[in-house]
């Protein structure tokens, strides 16, 4: 860790499932996720608010809190919808932008409900 990147992430990558007809929950379930990469110094970072829900359920928030994350892997390393969880808080979020640049990655992901 360091002043610039205060969080520790691990990033893992869900598994498509294959099954056919009837199944199960088919939400993301943390003991199906392959590892990608672990004890990567990140920074994180409040960005805005996502679109609204389309369920409109009473309780519901109105909005989902979208964040950067920013870390230094390989380019190709980070996918769409894979999932970075901060270590220290077990905090998950899923990528919906993966960008790369020659600084690293500063990812665009949507905090999931824990």
């Amino acid at each position: 860790m360091s002043f610039l990147r205060p969080h520790k992430i691990k990033i893992t990558r869900p598994q498509g499932n294959t099954a056919k007809g009837v199944q199960g929950y088919g939400g993301l379930d943390p003991d199906d996720e392959t590892l990608i990469a672990d004890d990567v110094d990140a920074n994180i970072y409040y960005s805005r608010t996502s679109r609204q829900l389309p369920t409109g359920i009473p309780g519901d928030g109105v909005q989902r809190p979208m964040s950067r994350v920013v870390f230094s892997l390989p380019n190709g390393t980070v996918r769409l919808r894979d999932i970075i969880t901060e270590k220290t808080t077990e905090q998950r979020f899923q990528v919906t932008e993966p960008y790369w640049s020659s600084f690293g990655y500063s990812c665009l992901v949507e905090t999931l409900a824990t």
